[in-house]
């Protein structure tokens, strides 16, 4: 058997439920609610229903507003639940008064008394039962989410019926307008008309409703305090299931506000918010103004391209709030540097550009970059730190060097790049030259994507002999590249080009891979435990490998990391970049060994080796090749192997040539040699012939000298 429940109900009679809630009144239930009033006029005839708080609060006003508007039509005692909850939801009203079959008024009913009284028929299937009470439940729910939502958004929202009463109005209308929603709910909204407007436009607005359901524009509306002020108003019609309009909601932002954030957009959208500098987007747009400009004006403009030189050295060393702060002072600089009409902006990271219009003559160009240099030249105090900040510059010109941005941008970099190699503080004008340069770095980027699909990388391996006993222990692998399989390609013309386009990642993967491929095969060949293979790694490469790790990958071909060396230039391990000194460490840790590589060009010392995981040391092959002619380079490499010696580190000497080197690097106590002495890069097949050879006879290389 069904059992009644009073929270399911669905055929209460009007006359019941208006009745149950007056009875609730009298007895005070629910007194946490708004209690809710019938008035009349002197007649006897229904006017409508107001709040005690509207009652108490505004008597005169809610009074007046109930007589001059039409009384709401009374529902008859016999109407239904169902039937009550569609005509509040099409009215969009919370109460109705129930009259008997006779005219008498009975009393009111509300939304919430129908919803929270409903009991279930004895006859109706329970899976439809269950069905609509959800459907009531739900609706119910969404009412509150969309209150709380209106509540809490900012923008202020106001809501009429069909006839344009007020039936809603939000926290933040009263508190931009000054009505309290006690004063004005039930109200005809056209008591907010400020009288700036005629009829014409408000008719507009509401043929533009009816056509398309939606309005937005500037109004001025009428304050609680009789001041008027302009809004931007949206509003959006809403119809109900039948599409007759159900009710219009409103929303308003207030112009002055609008007009601030607007401009706070615009200024984020297209200004640096570290320098307050123009941002890439705006130079974007004013480097189009220029040319446009200089085309029909028949004229002449420079576009300069500078980069800071070593600043992530700055970050890495100082910390990035020091970077940011050092970027400020520079940016204020540089602000005092230009005419109002040219242009400087950041374009990111420690790149600037400059438009200097009229420029027609290089000299110009040359005393700005001066300037420009001058002013880099003076020391930055920053919390007590002094530090200095050199730059270099490239100049492409309008319209010599490009008649288009994608052109002028990139001759102008192709030229800063130029400028790097000069010096610091170089400036440097793009020249054809530097085209042909610029497009072959391009050929080389595209042609290194293909590179590695193509399999057009291969590995040669260079032996490292031991000076003592003219032992193969080890060699160092080289990358080579056979562009379109036949033709080679220096490693100095593609690797500085694939660490600006980051596939050096891929590539140095590669290497890695296909080294511990190969050295699985020599420990197969039950070579000596002591040889190792080196593998160069770029600063780049390390990083790329922080997220591939290097023993990850050693390890899945089985091979003992001891095999390893992992060869750093200096620089890569003295810039002290967060983290990377940790993964080296842990390389060391794993029996990995570290070597720094052409040691002595880079701004290390060997005094701060101790406090890092180095296990050997590469001497330049620059200091080599001059030892014989250059006192001070023979001093310079006697004196770097008796340091590494007593921090106990294994001395390689690199591009070893001639026997009297040899003897030298021997008479220094350095440990091992590399160079075409002993053999030049050979394949795979060669190297483990040359492991199964004899060693080679120092001795009697240096007796026949």
């Amino acid at each position: 058997m069904d059992t009644l429940l009073v929270s399911e109900c669905l055929d209460l009679t009007a006359r019941r439920v208006a009745l149950d809630q007056r009875y609730r009144d009298l007895v005070g239930v629910n007194q946490t609610s708004t209690n809710v009033f019938s008035v009349f006029d002197d007649d006897g005839t229904f006017l409508g229903v107001v709040t005690d708080r509207q009652a108490t609060l505004f008597p005169a006003r809610i009074f007046a507003d109930l007589i001059a508007r039409r009384p709401p039509e009374p529902v008859q005692g016999h109407a239904s639940a169902i039937q009550l909850l569609k005509r509040m939801r099409k009215e969009a009203c919370e109460h109705l008064p129930v009259f008997d079959a006779q005219g008498r008024y009975i009393g009111i009913v509300s939304m919430a008394s129908l919803l929270a009284e409903f009991v279930c028929r004895s006859d109706i299937n329970r899976r439809e039962r269950e069905a609509l009470v959800s459907q009531l439940r739900t609706e119910l729910e969404n009412r509150k989410i969309s209150a709380n939502v209106l509540e809490s958004t900012s923008d202020a929202v106001l809501v009429t019926d069909a006839r344009l009463r007020i039936q809603y109005i939000n926290r933040a209308f009263t508190a931009a307008t000054g009505y309290p929603g006690a004063d004005i709910v039930g109200r005809p909204a056209g008591f907010l008309r400020s009288g700036r407007h005629g009829r014409g436009f408000y008719a507009e607005i509401f043929a533009t409703l009816r056509d398309g359901g939606r309005w937005e524009g500037e109004v001025w509306l009428l304050r609680a305090d009789g001041s008027i002020a302009p809004d931007w108003v949206t509003i959006k019609t809403v119809h109900d299931e039948h599409g007759e309009v159900f009710s219009f909601v409103a929303m308003f932002a207030d112009i002055m506000q609008r007009e601030s954030l607007r401009a706070q957009y615009m200024h984020l959208a297209y200004y640096d918010s570290l320098t307050g500098l123009p941002n890439r987007r705006l130079f974007q747009d004013r480097l189009g103004h220029a040319i446009e400009r200089s085309a029909n004006k028949g004229t002449e403009f420079s576009l300069l391209f500078l980069d800071l030189n070593r600043f992530k050295d700055v970050n890495d060393t100082l910390g990035h709030s020091f970077g940011d702060r050092l970027l400020e002072v520079v940016g204020e600089r540089f602000k005092r540097l230009v005419k109002e009409a040219d242009f400087v902006g950041r374009i990111g990271g420690d790149e600037f550009t400059f438009i200097l219009h009229d420029t027609a003559d290089p000299a110009q160009v040359e005393s700005i970059a001066r300037r420009i240099f001058d002013e880099l030249a003076k020391p930055i105090v920053l919390n007590g730190t002094q530090s200095y900040v050199s730059a270099s510059i490239g100049v492409s010109r309008f319209p010599a060097d490009g008649t288009t941005a994608e052109a002028l941008i990139m001759n102008a970099d192709a030229a800063m790049y130029r400028a790097k190699e000069d010096g610091i503080g170089a400036c440097h004008f793009f020249s054809r030259g530097l085209h042909t340069k610029v497009l072959k770095r391009l050929d080389i980027s595209n042609a290194l994507h293909r590179a590695l699909e193509a399999n057009e990388f291969s590995l040669a391996w260079q032996p490292q002999v031991s000076l003592t006993t003219g032992k193969v222990i080890g060699a160092e692998v080289l990358l080579r590249w056979m562009r379109d399989g036949s033709v080679p390609v220096s490693p100095a013309e593609f690797i500085p080009v694939a660490e600006e386009t980051g596939v050096i990642g891929a590539i140095g993967d590669w290497v890695l891979r296909e080294s511990c491929r190969y050295v699985a095969k020599l420990e197969a060949l039950a070579i000596d435990p002591e040889f190792r293979v080196a593998v160069n790694f770029s600063p780049l490469q390390l990083s790329w490998h922080r997220q591939e790790p290097v023993l990850q990958t050693i390890a899945q071909f089985g091979v003992d990391c001891r095999r390893f060396k992992i060869e750093l230039t200096e620089n890569a391990l003295f810039v002290h970049e967060e983290g990377l000194l940790e993964f080296v460490r842990e390389l060391g840790a794993a029996g990995v060994g570290i070597a720094i590589d052409d040691f002595g060009t880079g701004y290390s010392n060997l005094s701060s080796l101790k406090h890092l995981p180095v296990t050997e040391l590469k001497i330049d092959r620059a200091f080599i090749h001059d030892m014989q002619g250059s006192h001070s380079d023979r001093q310079i490499v006697q004196a770097m192997i008796s340091m590494a010696h007593m921090l106990g580190l294994r001395v390689v000497a690199e591009g070893v040539e001639y026997v009297w080197q040899v003897s030298v690097l021997r008479e220094f106590g350095c440990e091992v040699g590399q160079g075409y002495l002993f053999s030049r890069p050979i394949d795979f097949d060669a190297l483990v012939k040359l492991l199964d050879a004899p060693a080679v006879d120092v001795q009697a290389m240096l007796a026949d000298g």
